[in-house]
């Protein structure tokens, strides 16, 4: 079972993605283990402007990926690394590569990156979008980060035009359209623990 978790910044949508994992036993890939692995293969040193080389890549990629999600991060270093950004046309090419590999895998939870379109025509996934209320938002951020309000606002305003600019320019797509998925999460409502069991059901519907 593949099911991909798009989430708002400060949705908790992580943290949905993390219970409906654990729920199910399979691997979480977030945006940290890729982050990690990506590291792992040293990545940043490669010519990821061929394309081909980009593909092997985006296939080692996966493999590493699936081995972290299981290990905790226990070397900090690893944030300390940059690597490319989704902007970058090899970085992103190795992405959806990984992507793709990842989508013939027999089960994982994946949060974040352009899943939702690029596993779109992939049986049986499930494809779910976690968003709260802009002020409860605000509100989360303020308490996690101990920021003012007004920056608070206006850094998650930064997120959402960022992540809605690329996915037009990138996929001539409104990343927040609801027809990208099967379901819409709002953890404003429903919380954490319930947001998760709304998609674990519709995972059991599919099963």
């Amino acid at each position: 079972m593949i099911v991909t978790i798009s989430r708002q910044a400060s949705s908790r949508g992580e943290q949905v993605a993390q219970q409906v994992a654990q729920t199910l036993g399979v691997p979480l890939v977030d945006p940290e283990t890729v982050h990690r692995a990506a590291v792992r293969i040293d990545l940043p040193r490669e010519n990821l402007a061929d394309p081909q080389r980009a593909d092997r890549l985006g296939e080692r990629l996966a493999q590493i990926t699936l081995l972290l999600a299981s290990e905790p991060a226990e070397d900090p270093g690893w944030a300390l690394t940059p690597i490319p950004t989704m902007d970058d046309p090899g970085y992103r090419r190795a992405v959806e590569k990984m992507l793709r590999v990842l989508g013939e895998a027999e089960s994982v939870v994946i949060a974040g990156f352009p899943a939702q379109v690029v596993l779109a025509r992939t049986a049986g996934a499930v494809h779910a979008l976690v968003v709260a209320p802009f002020p409860l938002r605000v509100q989360r951020m303020v308490l996690r980060e101990d920021l003012p309000f007004r920056t608070a606002g206006r850094v998650l305003r930064d997120a959402d035009r960022e992540r809605a600019e690329f996915y037009r320019r990138h996929y001539s797509a409104g990343w927040d359209e609801a027809t990208l998925y099967d379901c819409v999460i709002n953890t404003g409502r429903l919380g954490v623990a319930h947001s998760a069991a709304a998609i674990l059901a519709l995972v059991g519907g599919r099963s």
